[in-house]
């Protein structure tokens, strides 16, 4: 928790010597519960292109399951959730609409080779939602609909909901 409010600290203070007095914050962090990473994640999202009311923003970010696999050894499941997104709308009030593409890790025993086997597997989803984000205001907030289709095999209803700052 400590290393989180450090990291949202950190580029809190980034993004204030780089925007200065401008209200157009094009760079955002947020810590999202759920979403397509699972259980949570840690994101920057950058704002790509701007026309009229619609906004392009892709997005990275960071998140672990387990710290240690069956055999009580430390081998995180690590992913790294990725998504572009559009977002339209006005002053504060967006609907968002993306694609997410998400690589992670997994641990696990094989039996075919009897020995421990870590593999990247990859997911898909989407993501529509809404967000609330007050223009020249640093905090936003989101609540979203993300469809999984977990490693390609299995479709999952899930959602999520986020909170960063700009």
């Amino acid at each position: 928790m400590r290393l989180i409010l450090f990291m949202f600290s950190f580029i809190y203070v980034l993004n204030v010597s780089a925007n200065g007095d401008s209200t157009v914050y094009k760079n955002h962090v947020f810590l999202e519960a759920a979403g397509t990473s699972m259980f949570w994640s840690l994101n920057y999202e950058r704002d790509l292109v701007t026309f009229k009311q619609f906004q392009l923003k892709g997005r990275i970010g960071f998140s672990f399951m387990n710290l240690y696999d069956f055999e009580r050894k430390f081998n995180p499941n690590l992913t790294f959730p990725l998504s572009l997104n559009v977002l339209y709308g006005n002053e504060k009030h967006f609907i968002e609409v993306g694609a997410a593409l998400v690589p992670n890790t997994v641990s696990f025993f094989n039996a075919d080779i009897l020995a421990k086997e870590t593999v990247l597997k990859l997911s898909g989803g989407g993501i529509v939602g809404y967000r609330f984000h007050k223009k020249g205001k640093r905090m936003n907030y989101r609540i979203f609909y993300a469809p999984l289709w977990e490693y390609f095999e299995s479709y999952k209803h899930w959602g999520g909901a986020s909170i960063g700052v700009s």
